[in-house]
């Protein structure tokens, strides 16, 4: 894809955004615990962020089923950090919250 860089001003894909939770960027697995809500926050960013450049690259009739399945994904996504959140809120930890969504 040749002209992704040209058309797509801020990339992102989903390997970039499992690094940043794996290394903690979204600030959820430090050992002060980090905001659920924050970390969260961050992470539907970068989701979102992800759908969009997706609509935006692949436009046309013939791209509609890479969009449509940008749009599920983030919705999957939201539905998961929900019940994240939910988890965090039982007096869990990020850290547990990740090792649960990792198992």
């Amino acid at each position: 894809f040749p002209d992704y860089a040209t058309i797509i001003t801020d990339p992102i894909d989903i390997n970039k955004i499992e690094k940043r939770l794996n290394t903690d960027r979204y600030g959820c697995l430090s050992s002060s615990g980090g905001s659920a809500e924050l970390a969260v926050s961050a992470i539907l960013k970068d989701l979102t962020l992800l759908r969009d450049n997706a609509h935006t690259y692949n436009t046309g009739a013939e791209n509609v089923e890479v969009r449509i399945m940008a749009d599920c994904l983030l919705h999957y996504f939201k539905y998961l950090l929900k019940e994240c959140l939910v988890y965090l809120k039982a007096q869990h930890t990020c850290k547990d919250a990740m090792a649960m969504a990792q198992a």
